[in-house]
């Protein structure tokens, strides 16, 4: 069951910000995107990595204010959304590398 939900929370994830930069209008961005996320699902989906269901729970209301920010046209704060959005997930990702024992015997360097 869990399992399930975190591959329906990875795709509508990937679909979100797939999203996003399509409304930009740059189709490389896009497929960009779309492809780092799927890069990304693939070491993420490592069952030895950290408690998902947190980061997922907390990027909901983050996704939203995205959102409202977009409908609203405020680029400022799309901009400031965006990034309070990026900065957990950027530690989640290096937190999650560094604790899989899978990868720590890769002896990857992580700055």
């Amino acid at each position: 069951m869990c399992r399930r939900r975190g591959d329906r929370w990875r795709r509508a994830n990937t679909a979100f910000h797939v999203a996003l930069a399509r409304a930009s209008g740059n189709d490389r961005l896009a497929k960009l995107v779309e492809v780092t996320l799927e890069e990304l699902n693939r070491v993420l989906y490592l069952p030895t990595l950290l408690n998902v269901r947190v980061r997922t729970e907390a990027s909901v209301p983050e996704h939203e204010r995205i959102i409202a920010a977009l409908r609203a046209r405020d680029v400022h704060a799309a901009e400031l959304a965006a990034a309070a959005h990026i900065a957990p997930n950027r530690q989640f990702v290096i937190d999650a590398l560094i604790s899989s024992p899978r990868l720590r015997s890769l002896n990857l360097i992580v700055s």
